[in-house]
């Protein structure tokens, strides 16, 4: 008897070890594409590539977006959000926003349609506001590229911040892991006038992101005017109009 199951024993381990394991869902890359408009908003496009495989995507993906910050001295800040469109595989792909505990979320996907397993890309694009933190000698736009709301891997993600002229960038800074981390897995992997791209260096985990902060000249965007000040003030206490 034991010596049948151990002449058995081979087949069974080759068996197993020819069973291919589950792939897991995941982003396999994450690209946030900033443009710094004139008048100092942001237009935005997110290109992530995921693999589905109906564990966690079955449906679509959704995407959160904060748009309320706590301020200097424990004031309320609710910065402008505008969703513009979004694409799954090259083409227009449902969508609708809600409103969550501090901000916003996008959903993409049909719910009444399974989308296929394998990979998938899906593009978001939107525009934001107040973002540009203002310095006395330099602005500065301190960027949450990725998010930090992710319950998969990301295995590369990556940040292009574009100004709207060509002028140098000054001190940057990036950021990885958890919200809160002060780990700095990535790295500017191309820069020019204008234009600067970074890279992580090691896949993130879930609730992981990419945080870049690239600071340049005065006067490359517009200063808030009195009008920007006031109507900040009313949104930053009132219904959650953007902004």
């Amino acid at each position: 008897m034991m010596s049948r199951f151990w002449r058995a024993l081979p087949a069974l381990l080759l068996l197993l070890a020819a069973t291919p394991a589950p792939a897991e869902e995941r982003i396999q890359r994450f690209v946030s594409d900033v443009q710094i408009q004139k008048d100092s908003s942001l237009e935005v496009t997110e290109t992530i590539d995921v693999r589905a495989e109906h564990n966690a995507i079955n449906r679509g993906i959704y995407r959160d977006f904060p748009t309320r910050y706590r301020g200097p001295h424990g004031s309320q800040v609710r910065i402008g959000f505008t969703f513009r469109d979004a694409t799954l595989d090259g083409t227009p792909v449902q969508a609708s926003t809600e409103m969550v505990s501090n901000g916003v979320r996008i959903r993409l996907g049909d719910p009444d349609k399974l989308v296929d397993i394998g990979d998938h890309r899906y593009v978001i694009r939107y525009k934001t506001t107040r973002q540009v933190g203002r310095f006395k000698d330099f602005d500065e736009l301190y960027w949450n590229a990725t998010g930090n709301g992710w319950m998969f891997p990301i295995d590369v993600a990556q940040a292009r911040i574009r100004l709207p002229s060509a002028v140098k960038f000054g001190q940057r800074s990036v950021y990885t892991g958890a919200q809160g981390s002060t780990a700095s897995n990535a790295r500017v992997i191309e820069e020019k006038p204008g234009d600067i791209s970074f890279q992580t260096t090691g896949a993130l985990g879930p609730y992981e992101g990419l945080t870049v902060a690239v600071a340049f000249p005065k006067d490359v965007v517009a200063e808030p005017t009195e009008s920007d000040r006031t109507k900040w003030i009313l949104a930053d206490y009132g219904p959650p109009w953007s902004v």
